[in-house]
Formats: C-alpha cells, sequence, structure tokens
C-alpha cells in the first residue's frame, strides 16, 4: 500500500446505522432477542452497506465513493480502481483490512488481530453463546481496533478472487460473483477468527453475523494538514 487511509476503530453499530435507515428508508433490522444499539449493524447486505458509506459522505460533505453499480469514483466522480482517488468514505479493501488487522506498521505478528490468545480478542463458537456482542469489549490490535478477529464477519470493497503470484501494489479486485469477508465471526472455529482467513458472499446475502465497518483514503491534501 502506498498510501495512508483511516478504518473504522469499531463495526458500524446499530445506533449508527438505524440513523441512517430513518433519514433514507432504508429497511431496518431490528434485533428482537438481543436489542443493542453498540452491537454491531448486521443482516445489511454488500450493496445496502456501501449505500450506507455514500450517505455519510454526502452528510460530511464528500463525494460518493461509489456509483449504483457499485463501482468505485474518484474526487471527480469517474469511474476508478485506483484507491489513492477516492475521497468518500467506502468499505475497506482486502489488503487494507488484513493490514489494519494485522497491526499496520505496529504489528507484532500475532494470528489473530491484537494477540495470539483468541479468548482475548475475539467473540467466536467457544465463548460467544451463539450471539453477537457489543463492539469494544474484547482487547484492542496494535492500532487500537477492536473485533477485527471474530463477533461478525466484515464486508470489503472488492471482489473475492484468489490471490495473484508476486507483489501486487495497492490491489482492489473489482470483477467477480463473490464479495470478499474477513475476520470471521461469533460461530466461527479459532482458526476461521485468524487475521489471514477470507471467505465470499453474494452481493445481496445478508446474515445475522455480517456486518462491516468504513474506511477512507488519506488524500495528499489532507495528508499535509
Amino acid at each position: 500500500l502506498t498510501y495512508d487511509f483511516y478504518i473504522g476503530k469499531y463495526t458500524v453499530t446499530c445506533q449508527e446505522y438505524s440513523r441512517f435507515c430513518r433519514e433514507t428508508g432504508a429497511e431496518e433490522f431490528i434485533d428482537r432477542y438481543f436489542p443493542n444499539i453498540r452491537k454491531p449493524a448486521v443482516r445489511v447486505n454488500w450493496f445496502e452497506a456501501i449505500a450506507y458509506c455514500n450517505w455519510l459522505s454526502e452528510k460530511e460533505g464528500l463525494p460518493p465513493a461509489y456509483d449504483e453499480l457499485g463501482k468505485l469514483l474518484d474526487c471527480d466522480g469517474s469511474h476508478t480502481t485506483d484507491l489513492r482517488r477516492v475521497a468518500g468514505y467506502r468499505l475497506p479493501t482486502e489488503a487494507e483490512w488484513e493490514y489494519a488487522a494485522r497491526g499496520g506498521n505496529k504489528s507484532r505478528d500475532y494470528i489473530f488481530a491484537g494477540s495470539n490468545d483468541v479468548d482475548e480478542v475475539a467473540w467466536y463458537i467457544e465463548n460467544s453463546s451463539d450471539r453477537t456482542r457489543e463492539v469494544g469489549l474484547k482487547s484492542p490490535n496494535e492500532l487500537g481496533l477492536y473485533d477485527m478477529s471474530g463477533n461478525v464477519w466484515e464486508l470489503c470493497s472488492d471482489c473475492y478472487n484468489q490471490y495473484r503470484d508476486g507483489l501486487e501494489i495497492n490491489p482492489y479486485e473489482e470483477a467477480g460473483q463473490l464479495f470478499a469477508l474477513r475476520g470471521g465471526s461469533v460461530r466461527e472455529n479459532p482458526t476461521a477468527v485468524a487475521v489471514t482467513t477470507r471467505d465470499g458472499a453474494w452481493g445481496g446475502y445478508i446474515n445475522f453475523a455480517v456486518g462491516f465497518r468504513i474506511a477512507k483514503t488519506v488524500l495528499i491534501d489532507e495528508g499535509e494538514q
């Protein structure tokens, strides 16, 4: 990665997503069994997640990061795959997600996001009672990010494909039938909540253990401020 980026300290919560639903008329999932506004927003598919990102960009006076088909847009509204030119809020790429989950430039090369002890940092099948939990209850990773292992699978911006051989600079997978999921969930074993584990889902797929966090490129003029 040759650019800087911001990424959410937590996954987007029910409280945050509910505001989007109220203002836009989007369908809102209510967890009638375990309602909690600090729990991750779930049952949100990929297209709904990017609609949230565009809504948040508009709220803050930023250009949208996606068009109506989910293609990335640059600062001028033109189609791009260059993350350095995307100004609005968006989902993290797989590369960004894993870099952040591993602890970025402070990484200690842990198996899970922040520890080699899965119980210290993750809600997973052996400690979750098969339900998602409030964000931020486990220990953070080296960058102060929470729940990047376990709790809910997290949607990424790019499509799920096999890795290419060799070094890639600022990789982004635009073409494909599935979108990438990272981090594992409350229903997974320890192997599936490791920072290297990946999966994929259709754009319309929803699940009680799938959520998302947001990201944003640090543009050159922002970095100079």
